[in-house]
């Protein structure tokens, strides 16, 4: 099964987890490696050491993401959109592709790193323009959700809670 994969393999339909047989099918031009969780974990270990250059407190993201808290450090570095130019610009010099995202609470840059738009300079997208699965629900009520019709976080917000939390739960 598909472990990682770049932008162009995601533009070709390619998803994390998809067999290797249906990815062929896909895009029969594949160029794959085997998986080393081990080096990659260590890879990210040094990357997280790295990005402590930029605030003092820098996380691990599920396996493979850094979460930063530049409270009180942007500043340092001409607020956090110089920044964030500053960080992108140091990982493609290096040839390493990242997505960068910013917003008041990890929940919302995580959101904005995986779904907004991945052009450099382009603006932070509105959280109510993202779709559900941004919130970081499980497939299940992605996909319910989205038979009702609501496709958007703002859809989502703007919905009566309680017909949701007896269909969806708490």
């Amino acid at each position: 099964t598909i472990f990682c994969l770049n932008a162009a393999a995601e533009a070709a339909g390619l998803s994390r987890g998809m067999r290797m047989a249906d990815a062929r099918s896909f895009c029969p031009g594949l160029i794959s490696r085997p998986a080393r969780p081990d080096l990659d974990a260590r890879f990210l270990a040094g990357l997280r050491r790295w990005a402590e250059r930029y605030c003092p407190w820098v996380g691990l993201e599920g396996a493979d993401g850094l979460v930063l808290d530049v409270t009180g450090a942007a500043h340092l570095w001409g607020g956090e959109g110089p920044m964030c130019a500053d960080i992108r610009a140091r990982l493609e010099r290096a040839g390493i592709t990242a997505q960068l995202g910013r917003g008041d609470s990890r929940g919302a840059a995580w959101a904005r790193a995986h779904f907004g738009d991945p052009t450099p300079g382009a603006p932070e997208p509105d959280l109510l323009a993202l779709p559900v699965a941004a919130l970081r629900l499980d497939p299940e009520t992605v996909t319910g959700l989205q038979r009702l019709g609501l496709r958007r976080i703002g859809d989502l917000a703007a919905s009566p809670r309680a017909p949701l939390s007896r269909r969806f739960g708490p």
